[in-house]
Order: structure tokens, then C-alpha cells, then sequence
């Protein structure tokens, strides 16, 4: 079975920590939360996969990034940021940051920004406007890039997807992937909103036509 993501997220404000940790996936394993000031130590400690970083001005990435990227060379770095300023995002960049995804993220996108530098991929949220998002496509050159607004479904997502277009029920799924009923639910209610689905048939619909 494939391991769950494993997170750090740091940052300052104890509001926005507890409301980006109601929005992470079940299947992302937080291993850290805490304030930006032990953000490197407990990254070095941890280990995570994706390192989730709440960045306001330029001093704070230009100082946190490279330090972390030293410290804990194979973790990403998401940078959840109000700042749209197309020369902070190029210095965060350049300082080692693979994705960035505005304040206010809806959790769709927050979830799969996480899964995109998991696997190795970048990630743009639909809140940059083009001009940003092209001077960031031209910098990161070839790798791949997820945008926002082309929201993938995860592999659990998809066996979900799939089983219900089968006809099983909730029960029946939770049994079948080993899942509680809840976290089935959960899946489920996912799903239904990143494919903007209202109904089972709808559901069903869009399993077929994919």
C-alpha cells in the first residue's frame, strides 16, 4: 500500500495553522505544526515529503527556503502566501519554492498542490493572475506544471469514483479499500465537488465518459 504524504506546515498565525489542517487530506500524514521560527529544525526532524510554509514578505522566504532546502534537500516547499507580487514569487522561486498557492486556497487546491510536489511536479494556483503565471511557467522551464484550475482527482479519489459508478454502496467501499465509512464519505463528497457532480448519476456519468 502506498504511504500517505507525509507534512510539515509552519506559520505564525495560530488561526490559519488549524484552518489549513482542517483542510488536508485524510491521506496526507502531518507530522509537524508550529510557528515559522522552528520551521528548519523540525523539518530536519521530521522528514516530511512537502514542507507547507505561510510566507508574507521577501525576508522571510529569502531566508527560510534556502535554509530549509539545505537542511532537508529532498522535501518540497509550498508557500501559502497573500502576496501576488509577481517579484516575490520570482525571488521564492529562485530560492527554491515549488509552488505557491494564495492565502485564502479553497481546499481543492490546497490538497492537490500538496499531491502535485509530492510527486515531483509544480504547482500555480488559479488565483495568479496570466501575467504571474507566465513569468513562473518561463522560469520553471520544462518540469511539469498543475495549475489550480485543472484539478486532478488522487489515485484513492478514482478507485472511489470508480466503485460507485459500480453501484456500490458506501458500505460496500469502506470494506473493499479497507476505508472506514466516514473517510468513504469524505472521498465521496470530494469527489462530488471537484467534478462539480450533484447527483450519483452524474457521478456515473462522468466515470463513463473517463
Amino acid at each position: 500500500m502506498k504511504r500517505p504524504i507525509r507534512m510539515c506546515l509552519a506559520d505564525d498565525d495560530a488561526r490559519t495553522r488549524e484552518r489549513v489542517r482542517r483542510l488536508l487530506d485524510p491521506d496526507i500524514q502531518i507530522l509537524d505544526i508550529g510557528p515559522l521560527s522552528q520551521a528548519v529544525e523540525r523539518a530536519a526532524q521530521h522528514l516530511p515529503d512537502v514542507v507547507i510554509l505561510r510566507i508574507d514578505d521577501y525576508h522571510q522566504g529569502q531566508t527560510l527556503i534556502p535554509a530549509l532546502r539545505q537542511r532537508v534537500p529532498s522535501a518540497k516547499i509550498l508557500v501559502l502566501t497573500p502576496n501576488e507580487d509577481p517579484a516575490f514569487l520570482h525571488a521564492l522561486l529562485q530560492a527554491g519554492a515549488s509552488g505557491f498557492v494564495c492565502h485564502e486556497a479553497e481546499k481543492t487546491d490546497l490538497l492537490v498542490a500538496t499531491q502535485a510536489l509530492a510527486e515531483g511536479r509544480m504547482f500555480l494556483d488559479v488565483c495568479l493572475g496570466t501575467e504571474i503565471k507566465g513569468q513562473l511557467h518561463a522560469l520553471w522551464g520544462g518540469k511539469e506544471i498543475v495549475e489550480g484550475h485543472h484539478v486532478p482527482l488522487s489515485p484513492r479519489e478514482r478507485q472511489v469514483l470508480r466503485l460507485v459508478a459500480l453501484g456500490h454502496t458506501n458500505q460496500e467501499i469502506a470494506g473493499m479499500l479497507g476505508l472506514s465509512i466516514k473517510s468513504v464519505e469524505s472521498y465521496r463528497a470530494r469527489v462530488m465537488d471537484k467534478l462539480d457532480c450533484r447527483t450519483r448519476a452524474e457521478l456515473v456519468r462522468y466515470a463513463e465518459e473517463h
